[in-house]
């Protein structure tokens, strides 16, 4: 194993160069990474035993890697840092057995006041381990696209979940396939506008709220696609409390819901739920009649899009003339 440790004073991209640290044709490599205040590098096709940036590093891509330890990335001081990991696999990882010790494989800790500028892509986090796939805790602009997450289960005390969100801002968790998990999402503990949409979840486990999100603002959850789990969204009663500004509340409603998630058989449950649906629709404690004006500058080429006020790019149908 061999240790890389960046400084600034050591580096010699900030004019701009990239250096690329890759093995030889048919060799293979592996590393520790410590990245504090690097600049323009690119890591491609190594074993990572462990990863750490930190301070003002900027502009670094993980590549076709494969981790077998936890990457931790401090973003208190990250503004738009295009930090980039794309195509790694992070599997059999175990983290955690202290009171202090961060609990995700990857993990993103930390805001600046701007968006961090961080990417996690096209990348298989899991199967096996003891750590959550992603954390990110306290961070900002946070972009979580195209991955798979899979085969994250819990086994001892810590608990293990797909992907956690601590009181996160303004990520965007997109496109990506969860399967074989415990928890999908929990983030029961706050959050202001957090994006979560076309992605898939499928679930085998006889654990129902599989995604539970609490105390959120502005958070959109939509266009996504999930099997035999149940989504609870602004629920908790506790530090900080679900919003629920519409002060709504029906006991038949909540009776139906706590029916609906002790029914296993899934044609009954769809049949619960749509009963619960008619409820609120016939009480309707919230009844939209209007919604910010959208602008979107394009060209007259493209053919068949459409604007959505709630500022979702759906291209399902969007072409060229």
């Amino acid at each position: 194993m061999t240790d890389l440790l960046v400084r600034p004073a050591a580096q010699a991209a900030d004019d701009g160069t990239l250096v690329t640290i890759t093995p030889q044709s048919g060799a293979s490599a592996s590393m520790s990474l410590n990245f504090n205040g690097a600049n323009n590098i690119r890591v491609d096709g190594l074993t990572i035993g462990s990863a750490t940036l930190l301070g003002t590093t900027k502009n670094i891509t993980i590549a076709n890697s494969t981790f077998t330890g936890q990457a931790v990335m401090r973003a208190d001081q990250m503004a738009n840092a295009n930090i980039v990991l794309d195509h790694n696999t992070h599997a059999n990882i175990s983290v955690g057995g202290c009171g202090s010790c961060y609990e995700g494989r990857i993990e993103v800790v930390g805001d600046s006041g701007t968006s961090s500028g961080i990417t996690i892509k096209n990348s298989v986090i899991g199967p096996g381990g003891d750590a959550d796939g992603v954390q990110l805790s306290g961070s900002r602009g946070v972009q979580v696209l195209n991955n798979e997450f899979t085969g994250i289960k819990q086994i001892s005390a810590v608990h293990t979940d797909a992907l956690q969100l601590v009181g996160a801002d303004f990520d965007v968790v997109k496109g990506n396939y969860f399967h074989d998990f415990d928890t999908a999402i929990m983030a029961p503990d706050g959050g202001n506008t957090e994006t979560i949409t076309d992605n898939v979840f499928i679930s085998t486990s006889s654990y129902r709220p599989a995604i539970q999100m609490g105390g959120h603002v502005n958070t959109l959850f939509a266009h996504n696609v999930t099997k035999n789990l149940d989504v609870y969204i602004d629920a908790k009663t506790g530090n900080p409390p679900g919003q629920n500004n519409e002060k709504w509340c029906n006991s038949d409603y909540d009776a139906l819901l706590k029916q609906g998630k002790e029914t296993s058989d899934q044609a009954k449950r769809t049949e619960i739920y749509k009963k619960a649906q008619q409820l609120m629709h016939d009480e309707a404690p919230i009844v939209p009649i209007v919604h910010s004006l959208t602008f979107i500058p394009m060209s007259k080429k493209v053919d068949g899009y459409v604007i959505d006020p709630l500022g979702i790019h759906n291209f399902e149908n969007v072409g060229l003339k």
